[in-house]
């Protein structure tokens, strides 16, 4: 008779393994079921998302170089792949012009041009899913930053010294009072880069000298140079490569002879505290007459007594370029190193960065014959361009000005100051979308500074280039955006 050796224990245990077998089977056919529907609803969701079309995640802009350089890019990521999208795809307001360009789920518009100051800006792309088609709209805004102006108080005191000069700074889209950043007891002219104040200043003796300051800090730092005597003249701003230049008269010789007037560089960023004379050929003296920096760059334009212009690299002993003689030098295009210079009706551009010379064809003003043409500013590669005009009374004589826009629209004034006013100087804004216009009245006193006189009082007016409006008037003069 057969008979069961197995112990209850053994009989329980067999059991208990063969019911923890069937657990584990019902666990790994509950995670089987588990993980497809998961995938299953994924795929659904996925086709879902696909099915409703792209979505905008996000987006990126460099406001502060969109304002300043040309070709900044404006990135748009969608949360799937996006057909090709052209730029009639796509609205911007303001309208500014652009190229599109598709990748993945990425859209890239490169800027043309410079964008305005302070600023909401709206981006609209009319989108579709690569996979599906679908159709959807991807909305981006943004606003561009605003940009600090300074200018120049001389003292309005019945005597000279009586308050002491200020360089004071205030918003261009503001309204807040302006803040003085610097005081001296004559200030001759000032430059600003970046965090950096430099000014040269006069003492009892009208003997000229360069105080550099840290905005950050207040702490001052006295630059010498290698000339005995002369007058510092000319200081301006590189602009983002953070350099200072200016020039210095020349020095008289014992044979009655005078040595040239030369352009001198400090370097904020370098340990010393002496700048650094600009040389030409052979190491002579390069003479400079007028100069002026390519800006963001350490080269600088020279124009010697000959009317003869020099590009050179103004930190090294570099050999200058000679590129050619010009008359008159107009400046540069804003945002570019397009140089514009004229010889009476010829107008020429001067491609640093290409280095190609070529005919510059240039518009023209349609402005009453009676009109004094004065300075002219090249606003872009279209020949486009503002002009300040002098305008005769009744009794033919010079007392007012005004200010000319002449672009493809034709010839219209942007700016008039008050009767008996005048324009004493021009210049545009970094981005070339905003033109400052000094201006004096009739009652302007003398300020007898030597080297660089003016008037006082002066103001200021800021005048915006795509509304032609006057959005703002501060007192003073020389704002940075001259230097």
């Amino acid at each position: 008779m057969p008979t069961d050796e197995r112990t209850p224990a053994e009989g329980r245990g067999s059991a208990e393994g063969r019911s923890g077998r069937r657990a584990a089977q019902r666990y790994r056919r509950l995670t089987i079921v588990v993980v497809a529907s998961l995938a299953l609803l994924g795929g659904v969701l996925g086709a879902a998302n696909t099915m409703q079309g792209p979505r905008l995640t996000s987006g990126e802009i460099n406001g502060q170089g969109a304002v300043g350089r040309p070709g900044q890019r404006l990135v748009l990521h969608a949360n799937q792949p996006i057909a090709h999208v052209d730029a009639s795809q796509v609205t911007v307001t303001p309208s500014i012009p652009f190229t599109a360009t598709t990748s993945g789920s990425d859209l890239t518009l490169t800027l043309d041009g410079m964008l305005d100051y302070e600023t909401d800006y709206t981006v609209t792309v009319a989108a579709k899913s690569l996979y599906s088609g679908a159709a959807a709209s991807l909305d981006y805004s943004f606003t561009t930053p605003d940009i600090p102006i300074y200018t120049l108080i001389r003292d309005t005191g019945s005597v000279a010294g009586d308050e002491p000069d200020r360089v004071v700074r205030a918003s261009l889209s503001d309204d807040a009072p302006a803040e003085d950043v610097f005081t001296a007891p004559r200030i001759q002219e000032y430059a600003v880069s970046g965090s950096r104040l430099a000014a040269i200043v006069l003492d009892d003796q009208n003997k000229t000298s360069l105080v550099v300051r840290d905005l950050s800090t207040g702490v001052d730092t006295k630059v010498a140079t290698d000339a005995a005597t002369g007058a510092m003249r000319y200081l301006k701003s590189s602009g983002a490569s953070g350099l200072f230049g200016f020039t210095v008269t020349g020095e008289s010789a014992p044979d009655g002879s005078t040595s040239p007037t030369t352009l001198y560089v400090y370097d904020p960023a370098s340990d010393g505290v002496t700048a650094r004379q600009v040389k030409g050929f052979d190491g002579a003296q390069l003479p400079a007459v007028a100069w002026t920096f390519v800006q963001g760059t350490t080269s600088a334009v020279i124009q010697d007594y000959d009317q003869q212009l020099f590009l050179i690299d103004v930190t090294t002993d570099s050999v200058p370029s000679p590129l050619g003689r010009h008359a008159e030098v107009h400046g540069f295009i804003p945002g570019t190193a397009q140089l514009v210079v004229s010889d009476l009706q010829d107008v020429t551009r001067i491609d640093l960065q290409a280095a190609k010379t070529e005919t510059f064809d240039s518009l023209t003003a349609q402005a009453d014959p009676s009109y004094y043409p004065g300075k002219r500013l090249y606003l872009d590669g279209q020949g486009s361009f503002v002009q300040e005009f002098d305008v005769p009374d009744a009794q033919h004589q010079y007392s007012t000005s005004v200010l000319m826009l002449i672009d493809e629209s034709g010839t219209r004034q942007i700016f008039r100051p008050d009767e008996g006013t005048r324009i004493r100087n021009i210049c545009l804004s970094p981005n070339g979308r905003v033109a400052a216009v000094e201006t004096f009245a009739e009652d302007k006193q003398n300020d007898k500074y030597p080297n660089v006189p003016s008037y006082v009082p002066m103001t200021t007016s800021f005048v915006d280039l795509s509304s032609l409006e006057t959005t703002k008037s501060v007192d003073g003069w020389m704002p940075d955006w001259c230097q």
